[in-house]
């Protein structure tokens, strides 16, 4: 498998250009991506969790962080 198969398999559903919705990983309900939502990784893709999870996701790292084990 080729690197460009790979990146297909992994983000083809979120490519910029794709046609028809593009839905959540976690919530799974459709969103409409904007600019500040495109992948700084794979530039040519927008992430995979829309703008509320990803902020959720965040909010609950840094809570996980500062946790007193």
């Amino acid at each position: 498998m080729n690197r460009l198969e790979e990146y297909n398999k992994k983000y083809g559903e979120y490519l910029i250009d794709k046609e028809g919705d593009y839905k959540c990983g976690k919530c799974k309900k459709i969103w409409l991506p904007t600019d500040a939502d495109i992948n700084r990784k794979a530039m040519m893709t927008y992430y995979k969790n829309c703008g509320v999870c990803r902020l959720y996701l965040y909010n609950k790292c840094i809570e996980y962080r500062n946790r007193e084990t």
